[in-house]
């Protein structure tokens, strides 16, 4: 087990953490930072996925962007419900 904490101890930890946790959760690409992309690598990728999709990275559609990028991440990695192969190609256990 870890080590005893005082009443004052235990209630800075639970400052720290609380602070922590207030940080916005990364959507769409910038997940990857958490997975050692750089910020060159995402911006990269997202200039290649806007282009592909004919979406112009300055336009107003960066929330629809965004919602993209988290979709076709789910799908990918087999999370997302769009009716696309999964990562075991379709297949149930």
């Amino acid at each position: 087990m870890g080590e005893q904490l005082s009443d004052e101890e235990f209630e800075e930890e639970e400052r720290e953490n609380q602070t922590q946790s207030t940080l916005p959760i990364p959507v769409g690409f910038d997940r990857l930072r958490s997975a050692g992309f750089s910020d060159d690598d995402i911006a990269s990728l997202r200039a290649q996925f806007q282009r592909f999709h004919g979406v112009d990275g300055d336009s107003e559609e960066n929330v629809d962007i965004t919602a993209l990028e988290e979709r076709w991440l789910d799908e990918t990695i087999g999370f997302g419900s769009g009716g696309g192969p999964s990562v075991d190609g379709g297949k149930s256990s």
